[in-house]
């Protein structure tokens, strides 16, 4: 299925400028032969299943609000609108027929409610079903699209949702947790919405090793000490808690380490916690019941994100304070968002139909005990990252055709002799791009022998970063598909269990891959804002006018522009200073060395920021060298890129302010517009 972007190519303003704020994919998502239909509440008022007021409305994630920036927002929205109406009624036809009741949801079901009961068609985008007068009140009010995301106390954590994803999230299938999984699998979850499931053999190992801890605390008193189930924590571990406590330890330990401070992580990494905290559990070696999972996944498919703070965490025994945040919500304490809405937990969980647990022998510990606030953000970050390498190769085969530069040193045959698979990747992009250029025609006899190495030595610097990102990503997969649980349950083939104390929960792993990860994306930024340079210093700029200004000296053009991007860079470079090089020792001595994971995660998903708006000015000034070249022509990809650009962003003809071009090209980046304009040209990028 196309994109909801591409439906309306023509549109570019829409494409570009477009933000879509997406809810947990509803659980009428899946197929009907997979999830069974909610039960209605005995002689409740309100009778309709709990998915219409999840989602309430036939269709479904399409339904997304489309907010269009630069003043042809409504008329864009009532396209894209249009569209999506379109699309789910189509996809009813296909599965329902023309007269299905799924599809009469074009008009809030009046006559279903007045029936009282459900309907259901085989299809699972189509779960609609009976409505209320209230329902329909709510469905026109935007603020209870789910995952909207509202400013509250927000940390650069968070992340938009390109309006590019959200036609393909209703063709995923739900994450089966318990099975190894991808960071892509994780993003799926995390900011399109993916449903998300246990998977059956998952469920019967979490069974048996609740046994194991079952066992324990059934023998009371008598049974040995045991960390965590019936002793203190950290250095009161030998301080041994009698049977009559065991429940009040679980609940006391939660609350304690609910410390967390500093703005609030954005949802999308909160929910990547979320599915990590579960996956570890579904391994099996944790001693948690299925109770706890269950609830946990329902509250990711009803969009109940917990609030967790952003700060607090030195990233051994785990984290601690996020995950105690996350902890917390499904005892029923503490604060979600539900709908984007801020409220206690005990409430989201009510207006979702859900109960909170009272958590039993061990849970506790093992909720909170590991490494997914690291994983979670350090995750989401590298997947970014790695998507802005090759929005580096477009950035600077804008920035080579502006400045008239060549592509020899991108031949093919100079990097097998030099074969570092980033390298390649990079060069061959570049290649791709730069095809049949007339500007590249017009200079081919030009005296210059060779160009600036922020030109010609691109594949091995974006290659560098390549490789290194594809390390650290590497890293991440082995972590979010590992046990960091202590102690850790291993059943015996004789029945019994062995509980082992260890160390899986340090997050050192972790901390040197993202600390490396910063290093890596931060180079694409450092390498960007010198081609920048080489187009506004009419030294370098093989003709341009100073600072690409329509009249110099009367306009400043770029000038500032420049400087901006140099500030963006010299902050990285203070953000790339290793977190993982520092310690500190905490709880009496007895956690003597922890590794910072978590504020290199942080740091990271700042560098990240820094860098996207890095080469967001760069491509904006690109476009405006390409401009001055005129009327020769670039090549065909970089053509491409340049439209997408000017559909958002005016050439500069007198000076204004930049912040909104620069802001408008960031999104286009963002939401994937730019790369997808291009590959149009060249075929999938690398």
């Amino acid at each position: 299925m196309r994109s909801v972007g591409f439906r309306h190519q023509s549109a570019a303003a829409l494409v570009a400028h477009a933000r879509v704020h997406v809810g947990a994919l509803a659980v009428g998502h899946h197929r009907a032969d997979r999830v069974r239909p909610p039960r209605l509440g005995a002689g409740r008022r309100d009778a309709r299943p709990r998915v219409a007021r999840h989602r309430g409305r036939a269709v479904g994630v399409f339904r997304a609000r489309v907010v269009a920036l630069h003043g042809r927002g409504q008329a864009a929205d009532e396209r894209a609108r249009r569209c999506c109406t379109g699309r789910a009624a189509r996809h009813g036809r296909a599965h329902g027929g023309a007269g299905s009741p799924t599809f009469r949801h074009t008009r809030p079901g009046r006559r279903l409610a007045a029936r009282g009961r459900r309907v259901w068609s085989g299809s699972g985008f189509g779960r609609a079903c009976a409505g209320h007068e209230r329902e329909r009140e709510r469905r026109a009010d935007r603020s209870h699209v789910p995952h909207r995301g509202r400013e509250l106390r927000r940390s650069p954590l968070a992340v938009k949702v390109p309006l590019t994803n959200v036609a393909r999230v209703h063709t995923l299938s739900p994450l089966l947790v318990g099975r190894p999984i991808s960071l892509a699998d994780l993003e799926d979850v995390s900011r399109r919405g993916r449903p998300v499931a246990l998977c059956p053999e998952a469920r019967a190992r979490i069974i048996a090793s609740r046994r194991a801890v079952d066992a324990i605390a059934e023998a009371g008193d008598a049974a040995p000490a045991v960390y965590g189930i019936n002793t203190g924590f950290g250095a009161l571990a030998e301080t041994r808690i009698a049977e009559r406590d065991v429940i009040a330890l679980q609940k006391n330990l939660v609350r304690s380490h609910a410390t967390g401070v500093g703005p609030d992580l954005g949802e999308p990494e909160i929910r990547a916690m979320m599915v990590l905290r579960a996956q570890v559990v579904a391994l099996g070696y944790s001693g948690v019941r299925a109770e706890v999972v269950d609830l946990l996944l329902s509250m990711l498919n009803a969009g109940i994100a917990p609030r967790i703070p952003s700060q607090g965490s030195v990233g051994a025994s785990g984290d601690l304070a996020p995950l105690a945040h996350l902890a917390l919500a499904l005892m029923g304490e503490g604060e979600s968002s539900f709908r984007g809405e801020r409220m206690t937990s005990a409430e989201a969980l009510a207006r979702a139909h859900l109960r909170p647990v009272i958590l039993a022998a061990k849970e506790g510990l093992a909720l909170i005990n590991g490494t997914q606030y690291m994983a979670a953000v350090g995750a989401l970050a590298v997947r970014d990252a790695l998507a802005l390498c090759t929005i580096a190769d477009v950035a600077g085969a804008m920035s080579l055709e502006a400045n008239k530069g060549s592509k020899r040193p991108f031949d093919e045959r100079l990097m097998a002799v030099r074969p570092h698979p980033g390298q390649a990747a990079c060069a061959a992009n570049l290649r791709a791009m730069l095809d049949d250029s007339e500007i590249m025609q017009s200079h081919a006899d030009c005296p210059r022998v060779q160009d600036a190495y922020s030109l010609r030595c691109m594949p091995q610097v974006h290659g560098a970063s390549r490789d290194a990102l594809g390390w650290a990503a590497d890293v991440l997969t082995r972590e979010i598909n590992s046990v960091t649980d202590n102690p850790t349950i291993f059943l015996r083939d004789d029945g019994g269990a062995d509980l082992l104390s260890g160390g899986n929960f340090h997050g050192q792993p972790l901390a040197l891959a993202l600390d490396l990860a910063a290093m890596a994306a931060a180079e694409l930024a450092n390498i960007s804002e010198r081609r920048v340079e080489q187009l506004v210093n009419p030294a370098l700029s093989s003709g341009l006018t100073p600072f690409l200004a329509p009249q110099s000296g009367l306009h400043s053009g770029f000038m500032i522009a420049q400087v901006a991007s140099a500030s963006l860079v010299s902050e990285n470079k203070v953000l790339c200073h290793p977190a993982s090089v520092d310690s500190i020792p905490s709880s009496a001595g007895r956690e003597d060395h922890v590794s910072m994971g978590s504020v290199s995660a942080r740091k990271l998903a700042q560098v990240i920021e820094n860098v996207r708006t890095s080469l967001a000015i760069e491509i904006l000034t690109a476009a405006q060298g390409i401009d001055q070249r005129r009327p020769l022509r670039s090549s065909a990809a970089v053509e491409r890129a340049h439209a997408a650009v000017r559909a958002v962003s005016p050439t500069l003809d007198e000076d204004r302010p930049l912040y909104r071009d620069i802001a408008a090209v960031r999104d286009i980046v963002l939401s994937s517009v730019l790369r997808r304009a291009v590959e149009e040209v060249t075929g999938s990028l690398r």
